[in-house]
């Protein structure tokens, strides 16, 4: 069945032509290091979609043993990578290095253009401005202490889920984590909406001589750490930031998200960082709504006067308040440091935005479609010819406002599609470059799902094949397995001599 199934996909590339490749690798239960191999390519429909293959089995990370591995498998399906147009993958070394990393080695063929996982930059986005500060590494350690605090302990946790009852729609607290910064997204927002009951079950805890001293200490501990208005401002703060980024890395998730997308995406988000760097009174505003206490709190130490040579002058220099300290180290310090990785992370698909820009821009002059037609041909000489005349004509043809891929469905049922045999071309090509390895992410809670502890000797051979009929369902669903079946029976049929 597995093998049907690989068959229509094998027939799907063939029948696309251009695809995009996506590879990651994780451990499975069993300590095998497990490559996931996804293509991404258009359809008969003219939708983008990627289809998982396989997943198979590697010695070591080096990029020369992942180029080998992919080459001779994808030359095992006959499928010729002269035709793939893009790869996606994070961003590790042995990946994404320039000079030696797995997708140098695959752009011996130029044209397959590489995209840093456009997810996951957004996830390192949020992890470098949460060290880029003292006050916000402090931040979610006390975030991640709270709920170790609660959730080491079925009383407490009982205690605290008593206390939200009183709590409009309470969330349960939530754990942080270092590589998905949607679980982080999550953390802050339930440790918000439940900030009041949280504080009070800390200062209940503390208090109640019933509590051994080590759980009464720890409360004390951390009530003093969130009840300050610092804390309360940090959470109104990074509550704004990651749910803004959490929502974007969702949709930088879809299969259908477009190259153009991510730019739109990353400059937004800039913009909104931008707002939220402006807009401190507002959030203080906030923040003394939740706080248990209205003031900052001091942490400045007495000056000491200390000996001065004759030639240095008598001023003091400057002084800023408990605020103005805030505001200056912490807050700007936090705003910038996001805004500048954004920047910096949007600029490794600009010069994809600049090829294949003129397939969704909407106010470009007849001088402009040309030239950027022209530098396209250029590039895909292979592929398309006569390529600018086409492109002004059809520039001209009212398709409306509409996606790359809705163009493209377009000239499929209107029966266009060979008056504009090029721009075909060209979308697809657009289409079938992945910008990100979610689906390859994806195929790991299946592996998971298969071959867990019960099931962990599972062979190689089976685990992928029912790794393809799970991940790719919707195909196993509508294939008709009777062929398949009746070749099964008459291989397993045992004929008995016939006695008299």
């Amino acid at each position: 069945m597995s093998r049907k199934v690989l068959e229509v996909i094998i027939q799907q590339v063939h029948q696309a032509k251009y695809f995009g490749l996506i590879v990651d690798s994780t451990p499975d239960i069993s300590h095998i290091d497990q490559l996931a191999i996804v293509l991404r390519y258009v359809d008969t429909d003219g939708d983008a979609v990627e289809r998982f293959l396989t997943f198979h089995a590697i010695h070591n990370h080096t990029s020369s043993h992942l180029h080998d591995v992919i080459v001779e498998y994808l030359k095992s399906l006959n499928i010729d990578l002269k035709y793939c147009r893009g790869q996606s993958y994070d961003n590790a070394s042995n990946m994404s290095g320039k000079y030696s990393g797995l997708q140098a080695r695959l752009k011996d063929n130029h044209l397959i253009e590489y995209v840093p996982c456009s997810a996951h930059s957004l996830n390192l986005v949020g992890t470098n401005a949460a060290e880029c500060c003292s006050s916000a590494v402090s931040f979610f350690g006390i975030v991640q202490t709270l709920y170790n605090f609660f959730s080491g302990s079925t009383h407490r946790w009982e205690l605290l889920k008593e206390q939200m009852k009183n709590e409009t729609r309470p969330i349960t607290l939530k754990s942080t984590s270092t590589t998905r910064w949607s679980a982080n997204a999550d953390a802050v927002k339930a440790l918000k909406k439940n900030f009041s009951a949280i504080g009070n079950v800390l200062c209940a805890i503390s208090n109640n001589p019933e509590e051994n001293l080590s759980t009464r200490h720890d409360a004390k501990s951390l009530f003093g750490s969130i009840k300050t208005f610092e804390f309360a401002l940090m959470l109104i703060i990074w509550d704004a930031i990651l749910q803004r980024i959490n929502k974007s890395n969702i949709s930088l998730q879809k299969v259908n998200c477009e190259i153009s997308t991510i730019i739109s995406l990353y400059e937004s988000l800039v913009a909104f960082i931008q707002k939220v760097r402006e807009e401190f009174d507002m959030y203080e505003v906030e923040a003394a709504k939740l706080a248990f206490t209205k003031e900052y709190t001091s942490k400045r130490k007495r000056n000491t006067p200390k000996s001065k040579h004759l030639d240095e002058s008598s001023s003091t220099g400057v002084s800023l308040s408990d605020r103005e300290k805030f505001l200056y180290e912490t807050h700007n310090v936090l705003c910038d440091a996001i805004i500048s990785e954004l920047n910096k992370r949007k600029k490794a698909y600009s010069s994809l935005d600049t090829r294949f820009g003129f397939l969704t821009s909407k106010n470009m002059g007849t001088y402009e479609i040309q030239k950027a037609a022209k530098n396209f041909q250029e590039i895909y000489t292979d592929d398309i010819e006569e390529f600018p005349e086409e492109y002004l004509q059809f520039s001209n043809f009212n398709l409306g406002n509409i996606t790359p891929s809705e163009k493209l469905k377009g000239l499929k049922s209107l029966g266009i599609e060979h008056t504009f045999p090029n721009v075909s071309t060209a979308l697809q090509i657009m289409l079938s470059i992945p910008i990100s390895n979610c689906s390859s992410e994806r195929s790991f809670s299946v592996l998971k799902r298969i071959k867990n502890r019960l099931r962990s000797s599972i062979s190689l051979n089976n685990l992928s094949y029912l790794s393809l009929l799970a991940i790719e369902s919707d195909l196993t669903e509508v294939i008709n397995f009777d062929d398949v079946i009746k070749d099964f029976v008459s291989a397993k049929t045992r004929k008995m001599p016939f006695h008299k």
